[in-house]
C-alpha cells in the first residue's frame, strides 16, 4: 500500500471528538446519573445522547485501529511503542492523579471533608474512571503489535481475501453486521455488567472487534476502495439502521408508558 494521507479519516477523528466533547457538555442534563447532574434533565436528549452512543465510540475504535496499522507500517516496533507510551500512558497516569480525584470527590461530596481529604485518599488509587478510554487503547495498541504479525501470516491473508471478495459485492461488507450483533448479544448473556473496566470483557472485546475491523480494513486498498465506490449505498444503510434504531427507542418509550416491564427493558439491555 501506498504511503499517502487519509484525508476521511482526519476530518472523521475531528467530528468524533467534537462529538465526545459535546457528549460530556450535555451529560448532566440527560438524566441519566453522571458524575454531577443537574435538577431538571431533558428526556428528549437523552434519547438522542443513546443514539449517538451507538456510533460514537465504535468509530474511534475503528479509526484508532486504521491508525495503528498505518503507524506500524511506517515505523518499527520499538518506535511505536514509545510512542504510545508518550502519548497515551503518561497522560492516563497524569489524568489517574491529577483528573479522577476531583471527579470522586464531587460525586461522592459527602464522603469527604474538603478537595485535600479526597486528594489523600484518592492520589495513588490510579482509577481509571472516565479515563477508561485511554486505557483501553492503551491495551489495543500493545495488541496491534501482534495483529499485525498475524495479519501478514497465512491465516491473516486469507481472511482479508475472503473480505476483499465479501467486498466485491455492494452490500457484502454488511453481512458483518451479523457478527457484530451476536458478539453484542452473547457478550451481554454471558457478562451482564456493563463497567467500563478493561478486565471486563462484554464491553473490552466489543471494542476490540472495531479496533481489529480498523486494521483489517486498511490492510487491504481493495476493501478501503470498495468503501469509497459503494458510499451511497453505504449512506441509505446508515438511514436505515438509524430509522430502525429511533423507532427501537420510540417503542421503548411507549411501553415504558404502559409500564410493560418485559419489552422495555430488553430494548434498554440491547441498546445501552
Amino acid at each position: 500500500m501506498k504511503a499517502q494521507r487519509y484525508s476521511e479519516l482526519d476530518w472523521l477523528r475531528v467530528l468524533l471528538i467534537l462529538a465526545v466533547f459535546l457528549h460530556h457538555v450535555f451529560m448532566p442534563f440527560n438524566g441519566d446519573g453522571w458524575h454531577v447532574m443537574n435538577e431538571e434533565s431533558s428526556k428528549l436528549l437523552d434519547d438522542i445522547m443513546v443514539y449517538f452512543e451507538q456510533l460514537r465510540l465504535q468509530t474511534l475504535f475503528f479509526v484508532a485501529g486504521v491508525g495503528s496499522l498505518l503507524l506500524l507500517k511506517k515505523t518499527n516496533i520499538r518506535t511505536f511503542f514509545i510512542s504510545k507510551f508518550h502519548r497515551l500512558f503518561i497522560p492516563l497516569i497524569f489524568g489517574m492523579i491529577l483528573i479522577v480525584p476531583p471527579q470522586n470527590y464531587f460525586e461522592n461530596i459527602n464522603d469527604y471533608t474538603s478537595l485535600v481529604d479526597a486528594y489523600q485518599h484518592l492520589f495513588l488509587s490510579f482509577e481509571s474512571n472516565h479515563l477508561w478510554f485511554i486505557e483501553f487503547l492503551i491495551v489495543f495498541m500493545l495488541l496491534a503489535i501482534p495483529l499485525k504479525l498475524a495479519l501478514s501470516s497465512k491465516v491473516g491473508l486469507a481472511l482479508l481475501n475472503k473480505l476483499e471478495r465479501l467486498a466485491l459485492y455492494k452490500h457484502g461488507l454488511f453481512s458483518l453486521v451479523l457478527v457484530v450483533l451476536l458478539l453484542r448479544c452473547g457478550l451481554k448473556l454471558l457478562v451482564h455488567s456493563q463497567d467500563k473496566g478493561i478486565e471486563n470483557f462484554s464491553v473490552s472485546l466489543f471494542f476490540l472487534l472495531f479496533f481489529m475491523a480498523g486494521m483489517c480494513f486498511i490492510s487491504s486498498p481493495k476493501i478501503w476502495q470498495s468503501m469509497t465506490n459503494n458510499r451511497s449505498t453505504n449512506l441509505k444503510w446508515f438511514i436505515f439502521s438509524s430509522v430502525l434504531f429511533m423507532d427501537i427507542i420510540l417503542n421503548q418509550i411507549l411501553v415504558n408508558m404502559f409500564r410493560c416491564k418485559y419489552v422495555g427493558n430488553f430494548g434498554g439491555w440491547f441498546v445501552r
